[in-house]
């Protein structure tokens, strides 16, 4: 029987449901607006434009399948929450720089972050070559969007931040403390 990777799939559905609603990117994490407290929650899931939605939401279908194969949605639901909820309160107190968030790519982040220790356990070389390509990614992904949007610059302390927790998420479950969490019913 195949299971179906139902929480990737609901969180991509919910960021083009975003994207569609968005006009006027009210969704958006904007530091002017930030009395309305509900951005601070759907700026992970909302998209400054269909190209920026179409590859965070590629890289979450591949990524967000291996970890809802490999572990419980329960947790990806765990790690989801605290993702969203740590980068955006990390972003508001510690980088006034930026005045405008928005896109799904620290749990992205995360997720190759837990996958990189995953697979570096296993093969040490195929990790390295991994990390290889996520700094030439991320190198990319900065590279072109200050060529591409005047306004617009990834947060790339956001997405260390993300990965640092899904190598973290790795070791709480590497730790045993994945049965206590279990046993606990999250």
């Amino acid at each position: 029987m195949i299971r179906l990777p139902w929480l990737t799939l609901i969180l991509i559905l919910t960021c083009c449901v975003l994207y569609l609603l968005d006009v006027g990117h009210w969704t958006q994490y904007d530091r002017a607006s930030i009395s309305q407290y509900f951005r601070f929650f759907t700026a992970a899931f909302s998209h400054y434009t269909l190209a920026h939605l179409a590859s965070n939401s590629l890289v979450l279908l591949v990524l967000g399948t291996v970890f809802e194969k490999r572990c419980h949605s329960r947790h990806f639901f765990v790690l989801t929450l605290v993702v969203v909820v740590t980068t955006v309160m990390f972003l508001h107190f510690f980088l006034p720089e930026y005045v405008t968030y928005a896109g799904i790519s620290c749990l992205n982040f995360a997720l190759m972050g837990w996958l990189l220790s995953v697979e570096g356990a296993r093969n040490p070389v195929r990790s390295i070559t991994a990390l290889a390509l996520l700094v030439g990614y991320e190198f990319y992904v900065v590279v072109s969007a200050e060529k591409t949007f005047e306004t617009i610059q990834p947060a790339w302390q956001l997405h260390l931040l993300a990965f640092i927790e899904g190598v973290g998420f790795y070791w709480f479950q590497r730790l045993g403390l994945r049965e206590r969490f279990d046993a606990l019913g999250v």
